[in-house]
């Protein structure tokens, strides 16, 4: 509940003290006659209406302090001033009266207490619990038949055995009392029933005012029935402990709402409790069951309840069942299946395809570009996109087919197609998994299978897509990079005429090189593009000091060696050149460590740069420029092989010399 001020809080606990003393002082003078005879009227008439009054004020000021509940609390609270009322009429003109007059307007005070309880438990019950399901009205309809078929059993056969000799209205009214209380009870045990033994105190504390309200009117019609009610006696104690536990009731903490799940045993257990005590009501003597319809009433429908209630359960756990495989198979981000959902339909189908001669296309997807959009733009950007495109790739074999996320920037389609169109029915769907903004392109590289005709099976079709998709990136990489770098030396032929015929020469060697030592075809194409663009950032240097014909000044040779960093922050910006840039980066590293701009010694650097390093040199050393004559090939090969070890990695320097010898001739003595 919301917290009220301590002085409120202080009033009511007050109050609630004072009932309580009051209601000690009553069962004292009523159990044990303490303070004499003479006290009784002012127990049985002062006190008597004293204690309910100060219940009513402690259920109204609880509805007027806190906010939570507090609807509820005042229909109670109405209910209880109803109450006070009829022991105030009854105290001032009934009790006297012999025989007492049933019914009475005390009566007609009295019940009309409950209807306003009802209300007011329901809308506290509503508060508590957000989430209703079928199976929760059930475990609450099973705790009520079932307590209600208890004390139908011991207390309302009890007024029908001795209704002789009294009237209609008489039997109505006597009657009234345990169905109410039977009501009441019965809400409040569902309650707990619902929420749980972990309910919250007040539930607690209301069932046992309800309950000592049902123990107490049955007494009563007991002794009523036999003749032996005497007014004053401790059974009348028991009404207003009631009214005393439901005002401690409205002020107990409460739990946040809760939202209940079908799980655990006690969904089990309860309804099974229940269910064998009506079950025990109906055995035990048949001939007696027959002769209290309303007990037998009770508990079959407690049992016609547990039976609903297991097959209500049966049903939620089947829909939990489903929802949960749903959600193994579901990808969380896209909505589309998943790796799992996709390896059990692409065995489905390859055998579906094989047994009925049909014809299925599968695609796997990797979109390019991605990985600098999500750095660029984050994390939610990234995923909003992913969540864009495989939308798009849904709706793009919606017709015939299904979409899947295999996870990160993967995706993958199963979906119809003739006979030998998988190539263009997958490259169709990649064409939907395109966007396009300032600064960033994705595209998605991917690769097809035909099934069956191609690999029967999940694992096989998702090797051979992988390979396929793989070659298409790589293809696509190799376009792009290579129209990238040529539109980059163009940019560099235009600033300083004639450095593309070294850039290319350089490229040639340095891919030479690469395959002489073994280098992957990957790795032989980054060579490449970083060799052709090694020389980039001496865009940036001016041409005067690039053809300066005489040796660089600190200040110009410190502005020289900038070039690298500017090449690798140009090329950069290509995502397709990204690993070139880190070697045009260290295209001038040297193996002793004196090189720039990092610095870095032996295999620090990496070997396509040393590849480079090499290269670069020997045409830059075979070739006229400003500062110096061109070298013939051999003393040029002798200058490498002189630095080996020095400027030069030596491995590089002999498979260099390796490749001049097989393909021209040239060499050099060690």
């Amino acid at each position: 509940m919301s917290r009220p001020r301590v002085s409120d809080r202080n009033a009511a606990y007050a109050l609630i003290g004072l009932a309580v003393v009051m209601l000690a002082g009553y069962a004292a003078h009523a159990q044990f006659n303490i303070g004499g005879d003479a006290w009784h009227p002012f127990f049985q008439k002062w006190v008597n209406d004293a204690i309910p009054l100060t219940c009513t004020a402690i259920c109204l000021l609880r509805a007027r302090v806190v906010r939570a509940d507090r609807t509820a609390w005042v229909l109670m609270g109405l209910g209880m001033a109803l109450w006070a009322a009829g022991n105030i009429w009854y105290s001032l003109y009934v009790i006297d009266l012999d025989p007492l007059p049933v019914p009475s307007i005390a009566d007609g005070l009295w019940l009309a207490m409950y209807p306003f309880m009802y209300v007011g438990i329901a809308l506290l019950l509503r508060s508590r619990i957000h989430t209703w399901r079928t199976s929760m009205w059930l475990d609450s309809m099973i705790a009520a038949t079932a307590v209600a078929a208890v004390s139908a059993d011991t207390v309302v056969s009890v007024v029908l055995s001795s209704r002789s000799g009294s009237s209609t209205a008489e039997l109505l009214t006597n009657l009234a009392y345990p169905i109410g209380d039977l009501v009441l009870m019965g809400m409040a045990v569902g309650a707990i029933a619902l929420e749980g033994w972990r309910a919250d105190r007040s539930w607690f504390m209301l069932a046992a005012g309800f309950a000592a309200f049902t123990v107490t009117d049955g007494l009563f019609l007991v002794r009523v029935a036999d003749s032996t009610y005497q007014v004053g006696t401790i059974i009348d104690a028991g009404w207003l402990l009631a009214a005393v536990m439901v005002s401690i009731a409205a002020w107990q903490p409460e739990s946040r709402a809760q939202q209940q799940v079908v799980d655990g045993w006690r969904f089990v257990i309860m309804p099974t409790l229940f269910g064998l005590v009506a079950l025990g009501l109906l055995v035990r003597d048949s001939t007696e069951i027959v002769a209290r319809p309303w007990t037998a009433a009770m508990a079959s429908a407690t049992l016609l309840g547990v039976f609903a209630r297991f097959a209500v359960t049966f049903r939620e756990y089947m829909h939990m069942l489903r929802h949960s495989t749903t959600e193994a198979e579901t990808d969380a981000l896209t909505g589309l299946g998943n790796r799992r959902r996709l390896l059990a339909d692409l065995d489905s189908t390859a055998r579906w395809a094989a047994t009925n001669g049909s014809v299925a296309a599968f695609g796997l997807f990797d979109l390019d570009g991605f990985k600098a959009y999500n750095d660029a733009y984050g994390h939610p950007a990234g995923d909003a996109l992913l969540t864009r495109l495989g939308g798009r790739l849904a709706a793009a074999v919606d017709a015939g087919g299904s979409a899947y996320r295999m996870g990160g920037d993967e995706f993958c389609v199963i979906t119809s197609c003739a006979r030998g169109e998988a190539q263009s029915t997958i490259a169709r769907a990649a064409a939907a998994m395109t966007e396009s903004g300032h600064g960033f392109s994705i595209r998605a590289s991917f690769g097809a299978v035909e099934l069956p005709a191609e690999t029967i099976g999940a694992t096989d079709a998702l090797r051979t897509a992988d390979q396929r998709m793989y070659q298409h990136k790589q293809t696509r990489r190799a376009a792009t990079g290579k129209e990238i770098s040529q539109t980059l030396l163009a940019a560099l032929t235009e600033h300083s005429p004639g450095w593309d015929a070294h850039m290319s020469a350089v490229a040639d060697l340095a891919v030479a090189v690469a395959h002489e030592m073994g280098l992957s075809q990957d790795d032989v194409v980054d060579v490449r593009r970083a060799a052709e663009l090694h020389d980039i950032g001496k865009i940036a240097v001016p041409a005067a000091i690039l053809e300066k014909p005489g040796r660089l000044t600190d200040d110009e040779w410190t502005f020289v060696k900038r070039h690298t960093l500017i090449g690798e922050r140009i090329v950069r910006a290509a995502p397709t050149l990204e690993r070139a840039a880190s070697l045009i980066r260290s295209s001038h590293e040297r193996w002793d460590g004196n090189g720039y701009p990092d610095q870095l010694r032996g295999n620090e650097t990496p070997a396509g740069a040393r590849i480079i390093v090499v290269c670069d040199s020997y045409d830059a050393m075979t070739t006229d420029r400003s500062y110096h004559a061109a070298m013939t090939p051999t003393d040029a090969i002798s200058e490498l092989r002189r630095c080996a070890g020095t400027q030069f990695d030596p491995q590089v320097v002999e498979a260099f010399c390796r490749v001049q010898l097989r393909h021209n001739g040239i060499a050099a003595a060690a």
